[in-house]
């Protein structure tokens, strides 16, 4: 039986440490990070930023701003570049090789899509996208060289009119399958939903999966390792006892619920060879984990100062 903060084989979190970025606001909204070439590319949604920071010291490279309207989410395309989405659907292509000096390299507007916008991923040389239409969280797949809406847009759960300004989703995906984190007000329908789709020009998929637990009310971010498992950051700024890292197989079964070590108010999470980076709404840190196999996490150092040992 799986425990929290504790996996069925014994896992724990030990030495604990952090990245400060540089140069940043007090309180950003750090609704989406991407790490890659020891660079951290992280999104200020509120404040329409990019900001692109050292990986070991955490210094700040560059920024963009001005950007319109808010700024949802960021993910990687490949090794050379990302893909970050607005509100409105407006998807920015950003080449991660040009520090000091960063420039967008492609602007795609999405044909035919979505009323509002959450998440992004790619996907087969694609983009799949997630979000609101018509009071339904949906997600649809996108043509990456144009921005047209491959085949049909998928319905996953309904959303309450009035309630549909505080929903939100995020995305990620693995070999054929893509996983959504849902939070639209309603415990019946807030979880993590899993998808097969084994040909997205067909536009073939099989619904697999659904993961609902009662400590997973606020969903803020997921991301999936090279193993295929799940990482969902939960936030409740209330009680810090939602402050938790809820750790899922591939078929979306519970692992462990992460309890210890877990910033304030997480929101975006990354997942990329053998680290997981989580981002927090109350600070400028980056909290860095190694993942280790079978079953064992333990934070990693970043160029953090100080230090604290969980066993």
């Amino acid at each position: 039986m799986a425990t929290r903060g504790q996996t069925e084989n014994g896992c724990r979190l030990i030495n604990v440490e952090g990245v400060t970025l540089e140069n940043t606001r007090e309180r950003p909204w750090y609704c989406g990070i991407v790490v890659v070439s020891n660079k951290i590319f992280v999104i200020d949604g509120f404040n329409r930023q990019v900001r692109i920071h050292g990986l070991q010291d955490g210094r700040l490279l560059y920024e963009l701003d001005g950007l319109y309207p808010t700024l949802m989410a960021v993910c990687l395309i490949n090794d050379s570049e990302i893909a970050v989405i607005l509100e409105n659907g407006r998807i920015q292509i950003m080449s991660t090789h040009d520090t000091p000096v960063i420039r967008w390299s492609r602007d795609l507007r999405v044909r035919g899509g979505l009323d509002e916008y959450h998440g992004v991923v790619s996907f087969k040389g694609d983009l799949v996208v997630c979000g609101v239409k018509e009071n339904t969280m949906c997600w649809c797949i996108l043509s990456s060289n144009d921005g047209r809406v491959v085949g049909n847009i998928h319905q996953i759960c309904k959303v309450k009119s009035y309630t549909s300004s505080w929903s939100s989703s995020s995305i990620t995906a693995k070999h054929n399958m893509i996983y959504i984190a849902c939070r639209v007000n309603s415990p019946d329908n807030t979880g993590v939903y899993a998808y097969d789709v084994q040909d997205p020009r067909k536009y073939k998929y099989i619904y697999k999966h659904i993961y609902k637990h009662e400590d997973l009310d606020r969903p803020t971010g997921i991301a999936v390792d090279r193993h295929g498992s799940l990482f969902v950051c939960n936030s409740f700024y209330r009680y810090d006892p939602y402050r938790c890292i809820h750790h899922l197989t591939s078929e979306c079964r519970l692992v462990s619920i992460i309890t210890q070590g877990i910033p304030r108010d997480p929101r975006a999470i990354f997942c990329d060879d053998g680290h997981l980076y989580v981002t927090s709404w109350e600070s400028n840190h980056i909290t860095i984990y190694g993942t280790q196999y079978p079953g064992k996490i333990a934070f990693m150092n970043c160029g953090g100062r100080s230090k604290t040992n969980i066993n």
